[in-house]
């Protein structure tokens, strides 16, 4: 039999940890409505009054052992038309904890699979009253909406009770431990959409295209305006669409979702130096198809115009991540401190001198014998920088020929797949059909059927591969520095192939480059895209 909630309050607390009185008494379908689609998340933590709210991890790889390390992340997209507020831009993303069984090689941090709901709110706001020993209506089935009509400030309040409440009641649950413990809030841009577009879990090339990777229509995975022919009124209940390739629920759609930090423009690749309103990501129920993409951004006013109060639109809702504080013990400070002072310390004792600062003291010192040995060390200095300089000619020329090939092995398995499908197809028919099997070559057609058909996932793999790579030459090669270092060296590259004899690879080489050019515009490109660029 079940105990009451009261029953279970009076014997929590007669037991020794805080933590284990937290009971999760809801339904799974008000906090983890997904795991009916076969797919639990990843970390549940309890809320006041029996709840319970779900987190899935979000892994960011990284060398864990460096605290400097982090990763270096292409996000918005090329339309110039919202160029001003979502165009191309690098950012950095690290997680606060490091992945277990992952050789140090994995950070993470964790995201809520859902909107903040109903339910989920009602017992934040009377955690006092449950804690006290009193019960609240369970959950009813209007519940699982999305929570709207919340300010910014809402939102922060509301990530700062409830972390307050898990360490008074439930600290060993909290993510990162005593050392490390983790707190809720508001999502960074980053965090959020490096978790919209499908984070680790999908492709470089998905990663870089305006949606994560879809099993159907976007209707299936966001309500918006329109949506299977609806024109939705409010946000609906959480968990009701199918979710991205990381378990997240409702990354587009349904409710609006405040962000951290406040809203910046573009300035043409990084973020300008004005802070401004309020930011939202995702679009929402109002939204209409065309805003379904991972790098939709919205402003809004801090404060409302008409009312002078803080901004709580009907669309607005809340997405928490667990975090973490970086400077979170004095071991953590002494190792971020080494590392920094290991890799940016040019101090007395650098071994390398710029080629200027070493000419200026060559050109001061008055010392024949001093004069001559700075000489020396400045034609060391010299050598070594053209052998430098060289590897890294030799690595764009390496870039150019295996971009090269790349292209030319892309073209090859898109001749090669269509047409061994339809033969395939075509055998099938003959090899199927029972009437056929008497027949003298029947056994001839039949290996050459199951042959073909074994080769073309393999096929299809390498040509998804070959794409991947694709991404990841270009990506190389559109890097300014790259792109100079590429403009000098092609004309000598080119002519090596011609004293090579290699006269069919030049105009292949020549066509590679004008796809760096062209990617270089439009680095967010989808596979289609990526492939009609090989084979053109």
């Amino acid at each position: 039999m079940k105990l009451s909630r009261a029953i279970a309050a009076l014997l929590g607390t007669l037991m020794a940890s805080p933590a284990s009185a937290q009971s999760i008494d809801w339904q799974e379908v008000f906090y983890d409505p997904g795991a009916a689609q076969g797919e639990r998340a990843d970390l549940i933590l309890p809320l006041p009054c029996g709840g319970a709210m779900s987190f899935q991890r979000i892994d960011v790889p990284v060398d864990a052992t460096d605290p400097l390390d982090d990763r270096k992340l292409r996000l918005g997209r090329s339309d110039r038309t919202s160029g001003y507020s979502e165009f191309l831009r690098f950012v950095y993303l690290r997680g606060p904890f490091v992945t277990p069984d992952s050789a140090d090689t994995m950070t993470h941090f964790y995201m809520a699979r859902y909107e903040l709901t109903v339910a989920q709110l009602t017992a934040l706001n009377n955690a006092q009253v449950c804690d006290a020993g009193s019960a609240i209506a369970p959950p009813l089935p209007l519940d699982r909406l999305s929570a709207t009509g919340l300010s910014w400030f809402d939102a922060v309040a509301l990530g700062q009770r409830y972390t307050e409440w898990l360490i008074v009641n439930a600290p060993d649950q909290i993510p990162g431990g005593q050392d490390g413990r983790g707190y809720l809030r508001l999502p960074t841009e980053v965090e959020w959409e490096f978790s919209a577009r499908g984070g680790t879990a999908v492709s470089t090339t998905d990663f870089a295209a305006p949606q994560f990777p879809m099993m159907g229509r976007v209707d299936d995975y966001a309500r918006f305006q329109g949506a299977g022919g609806a024109s939705p009124s409010r946000a609906g209940p959480t968990g009701s669409v199918a979710p991205n390739p990381l378990g997240l629920f409702d990354m587009y759609g349904n409710a609006e979702e405040l962000i951290l930090e406040p809203f910046r423009l573009n300035a043409l690749g990084r973020a300008h130096g004005q802070s401004g309103g309020l930011v939202t990501r995702g679009g929402s129920y109002l939204s209409v198809r065309a805003d379904m993409y991972s790098a939709h951004r919205k402003e809004w006013q801090m404060y409302a115009r008409s009312t002078g109060l803080a901004q709580a639109q009907p669309t607005f809702g809340i997405r928490f991540v667990i975090a973490a504080d970086v400077s979170r013990s004095d071991a953590f400070v002494r190792d971020f401190q080494s590392s920094w002072q290991d890799r940016f310390d040019l101090g007395p004792s650098a071994t390398v001198l710029p080629t200027e600062l070493l000419r200026g003291l060559i050109d001061e010192e008055i010392d024949p014998a001093r004069r001559a040995s700075l000489e020396a060390l400045e034609l060391e200095f010299s050598v070594n920088e053209r052998i430098t300089e060289d590897a890294l000619d030799a690595a764009v020329r390496a870039a150019l020929f295996s971009g090269s090939m790349t292209k030319l092995t892309i073209a090859d398995d898109m001749a090669w797949l269509p047409a061994n499908q339809n033969y395939v197809d075509a055998l099938g028919e003959y090899v199927n059909d029972p009437m056929n099997a008497d027949q003298p070559d029947y056994e001839q057609y039949r290996a050459a059927y199951e042959s073909t058909a074994a080769a073309i996932p393999v096929r299809q793999a390498r040509l998804d591969a070959g794409v991947s790579a694709y991404r990841s030459q270009l990506d190389l090669l559109i890097d300014p520095d790259q792109f100079l270092r590429m403009s000098a060296v092609l004309p000598s590259f080119l002519d090596e192939l011609q004293l090579a004899g290699q006269f069919d690879l030049i105009p292949v080489v020549s066509a590679f480059v004008d796809d760096v050019n062209n990617f270089s515009n439009q680095p967010d490109m989808t596979t289609q895209d990526l492939i009609d660029l090989a084979t053109n």
